[in-house]
């Protein structure tokens, strides 16, 4: 704008002197020069009304500016608010772990405000054991935008759990997002536990448990040591409904049970009744059982709906001590064992990394049944398979480490083709399971919980079986599917290889519950990636909205003004043209007119007095002498406005869209050139001095225009930071404020990998360096994040270095850097590869 006004002053003070002169002379000229005068007066009224209309047309645009400027601040607002108020934890830290910005909902969280962060070191006081803060700094660091569970501790020593993802910015710097999910965890473990209470004592117990519906008059649940007592299966029981005691209890037995319904109608949930009766199992024989019951559920009402009970066969007790002791000590185990099992459970729940998980379930599981090894088996889409996970006791081969290292394995196991497994092929840890891939997974596809071998020999394997088995060192063995929802993802095996081993009921119960909850974890780790996967692609089509619009707002911004200017050059150069082309008949027709005069006082050497009158008052020697002054001035404004509408003209490159090899000197001197009214000193801003140091440059293929916009940037950003340090209350008057623009060309080995389309190659690089107050390392880190600038408001809308950066990244493939530190100035380093040199 103030260019277009210095431009419009210019043209308007030339026209005005020119009439002026042309009127003091109006007297002494013919008749038809006045209509000549007249009619150059009106063209250039007529210019002036145009320029006017113009100008009134860069308001209306620079208001519509302000506008667009006003609602970048307030989406910035709005993206401010979010930052404050979302409600998951948000703390932004650089690539040292040091932390630049944390939201409201962490500052609460943790308790600690962002001023106390930086005066201590936050991760020794959230995480004290020091190995377990080195694994969460390394998850940190690594920034893979993977979620994971980590426990900490928070600024009154509260322990949390939360769930943290970390996502790596463009400029290096790292962002966390956390949630709290302490409640979540406590919730889940309640719920767990409430679920499995029942089935885990029932299960491991040797006694008989079940749950009976007193309105419903049946058994709802019944464990598998019933199945094992009385012959009936859990299925049968549930099926006999109403009937179920009258026809499994003695009838001498059954007189007595109206009695015993008839205290739960005033019993407490802590009372515990007993009942012994006689019962008959499938095979008709008469087993006696003492049966103790508690209330398990209540109706809205208070009601007694069901008891759960559990029954001791005591038909072949003879001893009552000896009875007690076998209870105890089988109590006493199944305790240890589902403390142990829970355990296993437990560690299982701290991560969802299925690896980590496989890991921890099958090392904790080898220990709980104290056995020689234990896997997992995964199918591959052709029902064959791989082991992913291992845990082996001292002694034995690790068989995943072996297959990979024995190339022996890598041949038929057998050569029987009716063998079991007739492939036994270990690249990549598979194992060709010709039986699973036939049968889609065998007897486990088909609803059969689990295998069980107590001695490989006695089993009736065939030979070739045999031979693979021994490859594995296997002796005993228990295999149960992972159900992946209800399809068979894999195989849970446990192995014996020292020696025959007879698995107890509650080993093989362990194992299944194992079995189940890797089963459930697999769907909680897809669940958990799914989740991940579409947060950052949430995040990324942000990061590419934002990108689009801001290039939209600055493409639009950019045509328009190269529009506007190319409009402006063209107006402007047609009246320049004019007067130009007119000086040269203006001189002659001048020194015409002097000859003349000069003539006539040969011919008349005494004037009249008139005329000597007008001599005196006109200063008719001075006026010669002005004259060519005059004329002159006018030639070096004409040509001084050529030199700017020339500039302009290319600055703006309009028709110049596609890759043109230009001279980079040039771009930067009409750059200046536009640039020139800023440099001069004006009020309290001193003048700005250029230095430029110009190597030898090819001509190079670039985008000029867009080029050009990166170079109006870089200065004008240059000559901001010099003006605002010369505002400054510690600003040194000697100081000159300097720009410095050096250009050189320089050989670069670039990586394959690096965004470069040329290795070994040769880059045209431009620095363009001032003197300034320079930046922080913190604002280094933001400069070129689109909408971030350090402007005052209204000043800056944040997007020209953005777009100077993707400009020359992504357009030009080249390099833009930026080298400052504070109180020693800034340098922007432009490297464009030189392809294409002409």
């Amino acid at each position: 704008m103030t260019i277009l006004l210095g431009i419009a002053a210019l043209i308007l003070a030339t026209g005005i002197g020119i009439i002026l002169v042309r009127r003091n002379t109006k007297q002494s000229l013919p008749l038809n020069t006045d209509v000549y005068n007249r009619t150059l007066e009106n063209q250039v009224i007529e210019r002036t009304a145009e320029l006017i209309h113009i100008n009134e047309q860069l308001e209306l645009e620079i208001a519509e500016r302000k506008i667009t400027e006003l609602a970048l601040k307030e989406q910035k607002e709005i993206l401010q608010t979010t930052f404050e108020n979302i409600p998951g934890m948000l703390c932004f830290y650089n690539a040292n772990m040091e932390v630049q910005l944390i939201n409201s909902a962490f500052e609460k969280t943790l308790g600690w405000s962002l001023a106390e962060i930086r005066e201590f070191d936050i991760m020794a006081q959230c995480y004290p054991d020091p190995d377990y803060r080195a694994s969460v700094m390394e998850f940190m660091m690594r920034a893979d935008s993977t979620w994971r569970d980590i426990q900490l501790k928070t600024r009154n020593g509260n322990s949390l759990f939360t769930s943290w993802a970390n996502v790596r910015l463009p400029n290096g710097s790292i962002v966390g997002i956390g949630k709290d999910i302490t409640e979540r965890k406590q919730t889940e473990e309640e719920l767990r536990e409430s679920k499995r209470f029942i089935e885990r004592i029932a299960n491991a117990s040797p006694n008989l448990w079940y749950i009976y519906d007193h309105i419903e008059k049946r058994n709802v649940y019944a464990n598998r040591e019933i199945a094992a007592v009385l012959g009936y299966t859990p299925q049968q029981m549930q099926g006999m409904g109403a009937a179920l005691l009258p026809t499994i209890v003695h009838p001498d037995d059954l007189a007595r049970f109206p009695e015993h319904l008839n205290k739960w109608k005033t019993a407490t949930d802590d009372d515990i009744l007993e009942i012994e009766y006689r019962i008959r199992n499938a095979q008709g024989e008469w087993r006696t059982l003492l049966t103790r019951e508690t209330v398990f559920e209540r109706t809205v009402d208070g009601t007694v709906k069901q008891v759960i009970g559990t029954s001791t066969d005591i038909s072949d007790v003879y001893d009552e001590l000896r009875l007690r002791k076998r209870i105890e000590e089988a109590l006493r185990q199944s305790a240890l064992r589902e403390k142990a099992i829970a355990h296993v459970l437990q560690r299982m729940r701290k991560t969802l990394d299925i690896e980590t998980i496989f890991s921890a379930t099958t090392e904790e599981l080898r220990h709980v049944i104290n056995c020689d090894r234990v896997a997992i088996y995964r199918f591959n889409p052709d029902w064959s398979g791989e082991f992913v996970s291992e845990s082996v006791a001292d002694g034995w081969i690790p068989l995943i480490v072996e297959q990979k290292n024995d190339f022996s394995l890598k041949e038929d196991a057998v050569e029987d083709e009716n063998c079991i497994i007739k492939i036994l092929d270990i690249e990549n840890d598979s194992v060709q399971d010709t039986y699973l891939q036939e049968t889609r997974g065998g007897a486990y596809s088909q609803g059969v919980n689990y295998r069980v071998t107590q001695d490989i020999y006695n089993a009736g394997f065939t030979p070739c079986y045999l031979n693979l088995l021994e490859r594995f060192q296997v002796r005993a063995y228990i295999i149960v599917p992972i159900f992946y929802g209800n399809q068979l993802w894999g195989l849970l095996a446990t192995y014996q290889n020292s020696a025959p081993r007879c698995w107890s009921e509650s080993q093989i119960s362990a194992v299944v519950q194992i079995g189940v909850q890797l089963g459930i974890a697999l769907q909680q780790a897809q669940l958990l990636q799914h989740t991940q996967q579409q947060a950052v692609a949430l995040e990324l089509a942000l990061d590419e909205l934002k990108r689009t619009q801001s290039q939209l707002i600055q493409t639009e911004k950019m045509s328009s003004l190269g529009q506007m200017v190319a409009g402006i050059a063209h107006e402007i150069n047609n009246p320049v043209s004019f007067i130009y082309g007119n000086l040269t008949p203006a001189r002659d027709y001048f020194q015409d007119l002097l000859s003349l005069i000069e003539l006539y006082q040969q011919s008349y050497p005494e004037p009249t007095p008139e005329i000597e009158q007008l001599e005196s008052e006109i200063e008719v020697n001075f006026l010669v002498e002005d004259w060519q002054k005059l004329i002159d001035s006018i030639q070096i404004g004409a040509e001084r406005i050529r030199q700017i509408v020339l500039s302009l003209r290319n600055f703006s490159r309009l028709d110049e869209k596609e890759l043109k090899a230009v001279d980079i000197h040039e771009g930067i001197d009409n750059t200046l050139l536009i640039l020139q009214h800023r440099l001069k000193a004006q009020g309290n801003y001193p003048e700005i001095k250029v230095i430029k140091n110009y190597g030898q440059l090819p001509r190079v293929s670039c985008y000029a225009s867009q080029l050009n916009q990166v170079f109006m940037n870089l200065l004008s950003n240059a000559i901001d930071a010099l003006q605002e340090d010369s505002e400054a209350p510690s600003h040194e008057s000697e100081v000159i404020p300097t720009i410095t623009i050096h250009t050189d060309v320089t050989h670069q080995n670039t990586s394959p990998n690096s965004g470069s389309c040329l290795l070994n190659s040769h880059f045209v690089v431009v620095r363009i360096a001032d003197n300034g107050a320079g930046m922080s390392e913190a604002v280094k880190q933001k400069i070129f994040d689109p909408f971030f600038t350090t402007k005052p408001v209204g000043s800056g809308t944040g997007l020209g270095l953005s777009i100077s950066y993707q400009i020359v990244v992504e357009k030009h493939k080249g390099q833009l850097s930026c080298s400052s530190a504070l109180g020693k100035g800034t340098e922007f380093i432009v490297k464009i590869p030189a392809r294409g040199s002409l």
